[in-house]
């Protein structure tokens, strides 16, 4: 973090260096790469980097597509559910009314399926696989696999559930019609290792203050630059400012791993420090996809005050596109678990075309612009916030 470079230059040299990284899926090459970068980010910042580990059975696909007769279509297997042996599963497929083996549904990425009927199907586990067919949520989204996050993460349930993209569609509903078997494969292998979360602690002139916390999700399916990559530039911006800039109160920082395994990251950090969720000052969370590019941005606050000062904080970075969530709305990403255990929190998110998508890459999924704003905004808005008094 050269104070030599312009704040435009710095933060396309992050997001440029965490889409080289490769696929940040939590555990892997990638997802440990982008740790250890931000802990050489934080040393170069003057700070000492903290890299907290946590035993890990990272999941590795080997083959996961169904099979239509001849024609074969690749997908991802749900991380939450059960999987088939190398063998796979084969039978009738059908959609839910239908009682077949292999139950068919739209779901909606990270919203569920679109069927009451297709979630308590897999929670009674009386049919032996589904398929997901991808279902994006807004005329624009870009077309494609989009696996969605595995909320039961440490709790599987259910048959072998294989997600596939939306042009599969017409030959799955013509393989119904026609009443024909379907092979489906969700062959995986489980590897131990080490995941990590990244942290810092920036010590303020009066440590008996509540501490201010900043986090930011650093792991996802593919290179997901525009989900991720603006979170973990703000983050290190901030601990920039905040090291040339002494504040008055502690301020606390984690990147987290493991977003896409519900948060698995955040509750490993949040399990050793459970009273700091309602002991600290505020929690800023620097959420997915507020750097994409031809997207709004999204802001939720748990109580009045923190939402009228991030929207004033926002106002000025002339972005014009933005949702202001009702005050004590559940938040989504990791804010919710904020939330959740009643902390006090200021929430930054955003829609994205490219929501869990292989395309979202740098530079193209990327307004460089309206990051840089939100960044200077928001960074102004945390020494604000690590500076304050009391706001109970």
């Amino acid at each position: 973090m050269s104070k030599n470079k312009s704040l435009e230059q710095r933060i396309a040299t992050i997001l440029e260096t965490y889409d080289q990284q490769g696929i940040h899926r939590t555990g892997t090459t990638g997802d440990t790469e982008n740790a250890h970068y931000l802990a050489e980010q934080i040393k170069a910042a003057g700070q000492k980097p903290l890299l907290t580990k946590f035993r890990h059975l990272r999941i590795d696909p080997i083959l996961s597509e169904l099979q239509i007769g001849n024609h074969t279509i690749q997908g991802i297997p749900f991380f939450d559910g059960t999987f088939t042996d190398k063998n796979g599963i084969r039978g009738r497929i059908g959609g839910p009314e239908d009682n077949a083996p292999i139950t068919v549904g739209h779901h909606l990425t990270n919203r569920g399926w679109d069927k009451p009927q297709l979630a308590h199907a897999r929670q009674q586990g009386k049919i032996k696989a589904m398929i997901a067919i991808g279902k994006r949520t807004h005329p624009d989204d870009v077309r494609g696999l989009t696996p969605t996050n595995a909320e039961n993460f440490t709790t599987p349930f259910g048959p072998p559930v294989l997600q596939v993209p939306d042009s599969a569609e017409e030959r799955i509903a013509g393989a119904i019609s026609s009443n024909k078997e379907a092979h489906v494969i969700a062959h995986v292998a489980r590897t131990e290792v080490q995941a990590m979360n990244v942290e810092t602690r920036i010590q303020g002139k009066n440590s008996s203050l509540p501490p201010l916390v900043i986090i930011t999700p650093r792991s996802g399916w593919w290179q997901c630059v525009s989900e991720r990559g603006g979170g973990i530039a703000c983050w290190l911006e901030m601990i920039r400012a905040l090291s040339e800039h002494q504040p008055q109160r502690d301020v606390w920082f984690v990147a987290s791993t493991g977003h896409e395994l519900g948060h698995l990251g955040l509750d490993f950090f949040l399990s050793h420090h459970r009273p700091l969720i309602k002991t600290a000052h505020v929690w800023i969370h620097l959420g997915a996809n507020f750097a994409a590019a031809n997207c709004p941005i999204k802001l939720q606050a748990s109580r009045e005050e923190l939402a009228q000062l991030a929207r004033r904080t926002i106002a000025e970075t002339s972005v014009s596109t933005i949702d202001f969530t009702p005050v004590g709305t559940r938040p989504g990403g990791e804010a919710r678990n904020i939330y959740d255990s009643g902390g006090q929190y200021i929430s930054i998110t955003g829609r994205n075309r490219l929501f869990h998508h292989p395309a979202d890459r740098w530079p193209r999924a990327i307004d460089l612009q309206k990051i840089v704003r939100l960044t200077h905004a928001l960074t102004k808005l945390t020494v604000q916030l690590a500076d304050s008094g009391d706001l109970m």
